[in-house]
């Protein structure tokens, strides 16, 4: 471990999405630090710049998750500015954007899309829904304000989105927005969760099922469980230190880098055809530990190299295929850090463990009933030609493949019948589509119905068409005709 400086009266720090980079807010120098954090471990001096905020007093700090924009919030006026990181190392101006969104704020979050930006408007006991693209555009960027609880301080969402937590210092609880309910004339407000005193920061763990809040009035850390309707304390963490000496503001831990693959699915099927399915190789930083297929109806395998797979659906219906990746390196918690009596190291802006280890990618098949299978044959009676038969072959519904073949007849005036096989012709047949099928006439049995012809003879073919269809459906026409020159 390590210490470097910063700038004065360091408070928050949020990490960018691929762990390359730490951003601190100097609540008393109004800037912020950029942090290398492979120089940080290293040993170099990891500050590469140090971007000043234009109305001061930065506290809250939250990164997009594509990286590309830092929101920093100052306290006093409640000011978002947004930093574009790219400009930093440009030597421009990083700071593209600002907006008031309140008198006195301290806290920010942004949901995992990036679509929202959540401040908490601790003067006004509420949090200020903003839309960060258009911060900076001449529109307002306020979608909607949320009344939540006394004085919030922290806020945090939850790793889908749906979620908003913020610790509301005033009145000792966590509030608990319903983002789906935002401007839907109902309270978005779902539940109020005591905690100890003076909440000042909460973070969610990244799959979504705790809420740990940080409590400045008692030294204590809240374990809220999520899982529970409404949010319950499931235990309150004594921690140690008292006063200006002992407050830790924020703690940012660099995330796993979770595996990356891909999935490809037909959107339609059908019922007894065999579906091709693409997974693209599993690829992760230390290795993928599983990769599972489900097409969903039941049946899984094991794709831990990609590839391409094959597999038939016995029933119609809607199937939701997900290909499942894990990395196997989980999420490590901290509040093992308890039992070394430090202070609590939660923010509203970062996870208080590693990142994701598992990731999904889900594709919908909708799979119908095949349809039935018609042959549908016309032969030219008579046929005049002794060098090949012609037909016309139709598969009604679907596509299919077909042959025609059989065998040529010649009888002569008190002779015994003579009989020859047809050479047989083979086509793929489009549904619908008549198909011309020529099965060919052997040359011993061309000069041997031309004898049998002139001497008064007849001749006579039996010609069978056999078509085969997705769903091992077949299907067998007999023809009969006679051949007249």
């Amino acid at each position: 471990m390590r210490t470097f400086p910063v700038g004065d009266g360091p408070v928050g720090i949020a990490l960018s999405p691929d762990g390359s980079s730490a951003y601190v807010t100097n609540y008393r120098d109004d800037t912020v630090s950029v942090i290398d954090t492979e120089l940080a471990e290293a040993g170099g001096d990891p500050v590469v710049a140090t971007i000043p905020i234009p109305l001061g007093n930065p506290y809250g700090i939250a990164v997009s998750p594509d990286g590309k924009r830092v929101y920093s919030m100052s306290v006093i006026p409640a000011v978002v500015s947004v930093i574009d990181p790219s400009l930093v190392e440009l030597g421009q101006d990083p700071v593209i954007g600002t907006v008031q969104v309140g008198p006195l704020s301290s806290a920010i979050a942004v949901s995992p899309h990036g679509t929202r930006l959540y401040a908490a408007d601790t003067a006004g006991g509420a949090v200020s829904v903003l839309d960060p693209e258009s911060i900076g555009s001449g529109q307002s960027p306020l979608i909607a304000t949320v009344p939540v609880g006394e004085g919030p301080k922290g806020i945090a969402v939850s790793p889908d989105g749906r979620y908003v937590y913020t610790a509301d210092a005033g009145d000792e609880t966590v509030s608990v927005i319903d983002t789906t309910r935002i401007g839907t004339g109902g309270d978005p407000v779902i539940a109020s969760v005591g905690v100890g005193r003076e909440p000042t920061w909460v973070s969610i763990a990244p799959d979504g099922s705790a809420a740990y809040v940080r409590n400045a009035g008692d030294n204590t850390v809240s374990i809220l469980d999520l899982a529970s309707n409404p949010p319950r304390v499931a235990e309150t963490v004594e921690i140690g230190g008292s006063g200006s000496n002992h407050w830790y503001a924020g703690l940012a831990i660099t995330p796993n880098q979770p595996p990356e693959a891909g999935l490809s699915a037909p959107a339609k099927a059908r019922t007894g055809v065999p579906a091709e399915f693409d997974v693209s190789p599993p690829t992760d930083d230390l290795g993928v530990q599983t990769a599972v297929l489900d097409f969903g109806d039941g049946t899984t395998r094991s794709v831990p190299a990609g590839g391409t797979f094959k597999h038939t659906y016995t029933e119609p219906g809607t199937y939701e295929t997900t290909l499942t990746v894990d990395d196997g390196e989980g999420c490590e918690p901290v509040p093992a850090l308890f039992a070394q009596g430090l202070p609590s190291p939660f923010t509203g802006q970062t996870a208080h463990c590693n990142g994701p280890s598992r990731v999904t990618y889900t594709q919908t098949v909708e799979v119908a009933d095949l349809p039935r299978l018609r042959l549908v044959t016309a032969l030219k009676r008579p046929q005049s030609s002794l060098r090949a038969l012609r037909i016309t072959a139709t598969c009604r519904n679907v596509e299919c493949r077909a042959r025609a073949f059989g065998r040529i007849e010649v009888r002569r005036p008190g002779r015994k019948a003579l009989r020859f096989a047809l050479d047989a012709d083979r086509g793929e047949l489009a549904a619908e589509a008549p198909t011309a099928l020529v099965p060919r006439i052997p040359a011993e049995a061309r000069r041997a119905a031309r004898k049998a012809l002139r001497s008064g003879g007849k001749v006579r073919a039996r010609v069978r068409v056999a078509a085969e269809a997705p769903g091992d459906q077949r299907r067998v026409v007999l023809r009969r005709v006679r051949i007249a020159r």
